[in-house]
């Protein structure tokens, strides 16, 4: 059993890290998984979905574990955010990413937001990354939100955390979000 967080941004389509669409038990993809949305623990969900399901992994990403490339695309056979909602979502150019990355949202594993700043942007890779992790988080939103915006935008997933407490996130990039 696996568990791991991501994030509706469509009626049919959810972002999460790739690392969480392998079983590292048996050392392969799933083929099979039950997705539980605004989980509160092992037994309460909001919705629950069980059926057919196709995902993509990205670039490099190789079936393990890949900090730089570690995003996914879920694509569901049903609606499924007609049930949960979504997110808007943002995949600007490095530039534009560049400037705005200094401050983002991030839900821990209690599912309270998190305010993480001075995050840096790394050029050229589609990579940010922070001084500090959240446990449990692995797959979960990262938002940027604008001055005088009424929600966030989804921006990145939170990929991974190395021993030294850098926490790390994949950028949503125009290949990911308009497949």
């Amino acid at each position: 059993s696996r568990g791991g967080t991501g994030t509706m941004i469509g009626r049919y389509g959810l972002i999460t890290a790739a690392h969480n669409l392998y079983c590292h038990q048996h050392g392969k993809p799933l083929k099979y998984c039950n997705f539980y949305f605004g989980a509160v623990s092992a037994n309460s969900c909001w919705y629950q979905y069980s059926g057919k399901f196709s995902y993509t992994v990205y670039e490099s990403f190789q079936n393990g574990y890949d900090s730089r490339n570690d995003i996914g695309y879920v694509i569901f056979d049903s609606p499924v955010g007609n049930e949960t909602g979504w997110f808007a979502w943002e995949a600007g150019d490095d530039y534009t990413v560049d400037m705005e990355v200094n401050h983002v949202l991030i839900y821990d594993s209690r599912r309270h937001l998190q305010s993480v700043t001075d995050v840096q942007y790394v050029l050229d890779s589609a990579q940010i990354y922070w001084n500090g992790w959240i446990s449990g988080a692995e797959g979960g939103p990262v938002y940027i939100w604008d001055e005088g915006a009424e929600f966030p935008v989804l921006m990145a997933v939170y990929t991974s955390h190395d021993s030294n407490g850098k926490g790390y996130g994949r950028r949503l990039t125009t290949q990911v979000v308009n497949d």
